[in-house]
């Protein structure tokens, strides 16, 4: 009597064909898994090693910063939000810095800090913006001004005896009201030296250069106006546009980043559900038609529980293949999460926080930068 192709097949005394499939998936798995593993590690370990990046130490330190000053211990905040500014300056933690001195009553210190804010906060949140300008000018109110241009680049400046930075200075010296000597020193240059009395709510301009030492005796005091103030603010300008620029560049390519991610994530989570549907059908379909198959005599019987075996080993492999693209798309979705652009200047995700002050509530900022 010939034998069909299935019954010869059944009577070799080979595996159960389920253990077999369910030994090649479980190593089909595998084999996903190292792969996703070897596209993923190489940009965790580069994430991990920048957790030790000082922009990582300094995000730290901002936090220490903000539960000292929640706490009152404002020289403590103080200290830990200038380290951070040390290792990353950020127009963020000028804010904090600045409420912080306001907090302690340095008010001169403080106004600077939000000055500063102010010229580089055009990304921030408006409200946060209108906080600290509110602030500022209380501050202007009560205390003077002085906007020094200088000739000689390079010159220190020292107020009262005291060194506050060196020409040009960006920002102007913010000073309680009364008498005070503001003097440039150069090397090569004669020290020049302006007597200031100086009354609440006083915002001057001074110019000052001092004078090379090689000029001679009586020669005319280097003092005179060098800064043009259409042509200032028109660098400013400039440098506000570009900046926020680069901060819609960054949002943009995140937003994209973003969307990607999710329609992947999305995309693989379907895949891996269809997977699923696919394993649980042709595995109850396949176990009772393999009993049938095994148990069958006639050869007809034979032929058409084969095909129906046959039948279930197809949706076994096709969930293979689902298994296979839903890693991938989980892959590439975990890929373009850890390769988004930072969330600004850092700028998207910040929130303001009203703080307790001696004056009054404390604009802080709490975010990421």
């Amino acid at each position: 009597m010939m034998i069909s192709e299935p019954a010869a097949r059944r009577r070799t005394g080979r595996s159960p064909w389920a253990v077999q499939l369910l030994a090649r998936t479980i190593r089909g798995v595998v084999v996903l898994v190292v792969l996703c593993a070897l596209c993923t590690l190489p940009r965790v370990a580069r994430a991990q090693a920048g957790s030790s990046s000082p922009k990582a130490q300094a995000r730290a330190l901002f936090k220490q910063g903000n539960q000292l000053f929640k706490r009152g211990m404002y020289l403590d905040a103080l200290t830990s939000y200038r380290r951070a500014r040390t290792l990353y300056p950020s127009f963020k933690i000028d804010l904090n810095i600045g409420a912080t001195l306001d907090a302690m009553g340095r008010r001169t210190e403080a106004a600077s800090y939000f000055e500063r804010f102010l010229i580089q906060s055009s990304s921030a949140p408006p409200a946060i913006i209108a906080a600290a300008r509110s602030r500022l000018d209380e501050l202007r109110k009560r205390l003077a001004s002085v906007k020094l241009s200088s000739l000689v680049d390079g010159a220190t400046v020292i107020v009262d005896g005291k060194a506050t930075g060196k020409t040009p200075l960006e920002l102007p010296i913010y000073l309680e009201p009364g008498g005070h000597a503001l003097r440039l020193e150069h090397a090569g240059h004669t020290p020049i030296t302006r007597q200031l009395a100086l009354t609440a709510g006083q915002h001057q301009s001074v110019d000052l250069s001092p004078r090379p030492q090689s000029a001679a005796p009586g020669a005319p005091d280097g003092s005179r106006s060098v800064t043009d103030p259409a042509a200032a603010a028109e660098r400013e300008a400039r440098a506000r546009a570009r900046q926020q620029a680069q901060v819609e560049a960054s949002q943009r390519r995140r937003r994209s980043r973003t969307i990607w991610a999710y329609s992947t994530l999305g995309l693989g989570l379907a895949l891996a559900a269809s997977a699923g549907v696919l394993y649980g059908v042709g595995g109850s379909q396949g176990a009772d038609a393999h009993q049938a198959y095994s148990e069958a005599t006639d050869p007809v019987e034979i032929e058409r529980r084969y095909e129906e075996v046959e039948a279930a080993r197809s949706k076994l492999v096709a969930g293979h293949v689902l298994v296979g693209l839903a890693a991938a798309s989980l892959g590439a979705s975990v890929y373009l999460f850890l390769t988004r652009p930072e969330a600004s200047l850092d700028g998207t995700a910040s929130k303001m926080t009203l703080l307790p002050g001696p004056q009054g509530a404390l604009v802080s900022y709490q975010g990421r930068f």
